[in-house]
C-alpha cells in the first residue's frame, strides 16, 4: 500500500497498520511502500502447476532477495498464484526488478545457480 493509505490506516487503526512493513523501492526516484508480512505457505500443489521443485524455488526466491530484498517473498508468493510455467514466473518476479541491467544479472544469477534450467 502507498504511504499515504498506510497514514490514514495508522489514524482509523493503529494496531492494524503495525502489522506492515516499510519498504523503500528505487533508486531515482525512491518510493516508501508498505507490505503485509507474508508467511510461506507452499504445498508441492503450488509448485507442481509450473514443474518446479520447491528447492529450486527456494533459490530462486534467494537469489531474487539478493536484488530486492525483503519483497521477494511477496512478489514470489504472488506470482505461484498467477503463473503456470517455470518462464512465465520468472519474468513476473524478474519484472519486480527496477533496472534493467540488474534484471539481466538476475536472470543470468538463476541460470547458474540451476544450470538444468532455461530462463
Amino acid at each position: 500500500m502507498s504511504h499515504s493509505f498506510h497514514q490514514l490506516l495508522a489514524q482509523l487503526n493503529p494496531a492494524l497498520a503495525g502489522r506492515f512493513h516499510a519498504h523503500t523501492l528505487g533508486d531515482a526516484q525512491p518510493v516508501r511502500l508498505y507490505v503485509a508480512p507474508v508467511q510461506r505457505a507452499m504445498h508441492d500443489d503450488d509448485t507442481r502447476q509450473m514443474d518446479i521443485m520447491p528447492a529450486e524455488l527456494d533459490v530462486i526466491e534467494h537469489t531474487l532477495e539478493r536484488f530486492v530484498g525483503d519483497p521477494a517473498l511477496a512478489l514470489v508468493s504472488g506470482a505461484i498464484e498467477r503463473c503456470t510455467t517455470l518462464q512465465d514466473f520468472v519474468a513476473t518476479v524478474a519484472a519486480g526488478i527496477e533496472h534493467p541491467q540488474q534484471r539481466e544479472v538476475f536472470l543470468q544469477a538463476l541460470s547458474r545457480a540451476l544450470p538444468a534450467r532455461s530462463f
